[in-house]
Order: C-alpha cells, then sequence, then structure tokens
C-alpha cells in the first residue's frame, strides 16, 4: 500500500480514494489499515468517506449496481486516484472507463493484486499496480514452517518487497 500512496502523493494527488470488496478477509481490512497508515504519514487525514466499499456477492449487488455506486461515489468525493484493493474492484473501474462514464488516468488509477489480468480484460491499458511477491511469500512461508518445526524463534515481523509497475494509468496533477 506504501508503494501505490507514495505513488499517488508524488504525482501531485491528495484528494485519494481506495476501493475495496466487502468481503470478511483479513487481507481486505489489513489494506484497509495500512491506507490511513500511509496517508497519516504524509500528513493527510485519512476520510473514511473516500473509502468506497464494492459488493463481493452477487447475491447482493449485480456489476452494473456495483458500477453506478462505484460512479456515484466518484461524483460525489471528486477524488482525483483511487488505490484499487485488488482486481474485482478494479474491474467495475474498467467498466466504467470502457462506457467512457470515467477516464482513465483522468481519474488517476493503480491496483494491487498478484494477477495481471483482470475478468473482463484491462481495456488496452497497462496499469499501474503494485506487485505482490508470491513466489517470496510462498518461500518465506515455507522456511518460517521449518523454523517452527525446529522450535527456532520465530521473527515478530516480516516484511516482504513488493515493486510497483508504473504505467500510463497515473498522470501528474
Amino acid at each position: 500500500m506504501r508503494l501505490a500512496v507514495d505513488h499517488l502523493l508524488e504525482n501531485g494527488h491528495r484528494a485519494i480514494g481506495l476501493l475495496l470488496p466487502r468481503a470478511l478477509e483479513r487481507w481486505v481490512f489489513e489494506r484497509h489499515l495500512a491506507f490511513d497508515h500511509w496517508l497519516r504519514q504524509a500528513g493527510l487525514e485519512a476520510e473514511e468517506g473516500f473509502v468506497h466499499w464494492i459488493e463481493d456477492d452477487a447475491l447482493h449487488s449485480t456489476k452494473i449496481d456495483n458500477c453506478r455506486h462505484l460512479e456515484r461515489f466518484l461524483q460525489r468525493t471528486r477524488v482525483t486516484a483511487v488505490v484499487s484493493a485488488n482486481f474485482h474492484t478494479m474491474d467495475h473501474l474498467l467498466e466504467l472507463h470502457m462506457q467512457a462514464r470515467i477516464n482513465i488516468p483522468d481519474l488517476s488509477v493503480v491496483t494491487i493484486d498478484q494477477h495481471v489480468t483482470v475478468p473482463g480484460g484491462t481495456q488496452g491499458l497497462d496499469l499501474t499496480r503494485v506487485n505482490i511477491p508470491l513466489n517470496e511469500i510462498g518461500q518465506t512461508l515455507a522456511d518460517l514452517t521449518l523454523a517452527a518445526a525446529g522450535k527456532k524463534t520465530l521473527p515478530e515481523f516480516l516484511e516482504l518487497p513488493a515493486s510497483l509497475h508504473v504505467s500510463q494509468s497515473v498522470r501528474r496533477i
């Protein structure tokens, strides 16, 4: 999340929104907390009104409904940039872009995920994204499992290096 927020700040953005799936999974809340943390580190308020939750369940909302709610969120908040917490939320932004209801990069977008494709495709956009180091995560998990089995002391905290793929979906303002 730090890479995404820092990149947007470096490009002049101060009104930054966060798109999250409405899912009860730990990573969702960790990304929300990290977003708040890195905005505060930069001296900005973490505005709860700049967080938009997208239904992750077809029983509660359709893609059309999600896109309509997302479009209203963007109009109401007037954010200049958003961090999309995963490619599920990114898919809705791309749908609005494809329908010419928003324009990326007029709305700057950074997405976070381990996938490089989106269910509906990226509409020809090379998206700015934070790449999650899945191989390193797997290796570290295996190493920690072996260490725990050998009753070795485990680190309290690990930070795995992610990388930022910079592209045309973020503009300088």
